[in-house]
């Protein structure tokens, strides 16, 4: 439920958002500098020519020598993207036995997504800011389904937020900056006829509180009576 900011013991920088762990050591030895990431980080990372810094997720490495990009690797997404700010980043597919295969070598500005389940890849040139804007408080979405949107919501304020079948037509495309969550759910009840209720916490049997649940459904428009003219 919040971002982090870690300092490596060789200066690399690592941003963490919302719902992501990085597993480190905390002295590199070895060949590489390795770190393991669930989730997304965006990564500036100190040069050192001899000893490449690898960013490695579940299906995937990220390898660099000293560059700044950014890797969304949270499992629930069925994909890795990666998008390459200043540099040269290589990535690299796991295979079995330990070994790897090289997919790509990547130039800034582009961004890379890579589908874990079908091995496809895609990519693009630009409009980087909707992939790193998070590191300054900025959420982007462009032309992006309201399934998307809840999901990133639901990551960033530590909620559950359920999106009926009616409304999964509805695409947006909006900057928030720093916006309050229910301030945020407002204006997407402006641009579409959605509404959205709130359910209240419940209280589990170990004495903790489940998450908020936020339904977001189509707005239900209500029936005219009939009446009868009387003379």
């Amino acid at each position: 439920g919040s971002r982090t900011i870690v300092e490596l013991s060789d200066g690399t920088v690592a941003h963490l958002n919302y719902g992501s762990r990085m597993k480190y050591p905390r002295n590199f030895s070895g060949e590489t500098r390795s770190v393991v990431l669930t989730g997304e980080g965006y990564f500036v990372v100190a040069h050192n020519p001899d000893k490449p810094f690898v960013v490695t997720t579940e299906n995937m490495n990220i390898k660099a020598v000293g560059t700044v990009f950014n890797v969304n690797a949270y499992p629930e997404n069925n994909s890795i993207a990666t998008t390459l700010v200043e540099g040269k980043v290589l990535l690299e597919k796991h295979l079995p036995g330990d070994k790897t295969e090289q997919l790509s070598a990547m130039k800034p500005g582009q961004h890379v997504n890579y589908n874990n389940q079908t091995g496809k890849i895609q990519s693009e040139i630009g409009k980087i800011d909707k992939y790193i804007g998070w590191i300054d408080g900025k959420m982007v979405f462009d032309n992006d389904p309201i399934e998307q949107v809840a999901q990133r919501l639901s990551r960033m304020y530590n909620v559950d937020i359920q999106v009926d079948n009616a409304v999964k037509e509805y695409k947006y495309t909006v900057t928030f900056v720093d916006e309050p969550l229910f301030q945020m759910l407002e204006l997407l009840t402006e641009a579409t006829p959605i509404q959205y209720k709130a359910l209240p916490r419940t209280k589990k049997s170990d004495g903790t509180y489940s998450k908020q649940k936020i339904i977001i459904e189509k707005i239900k428009i209500p029936k005219e009576k009939n009446t009868e003219n009387l003379p």
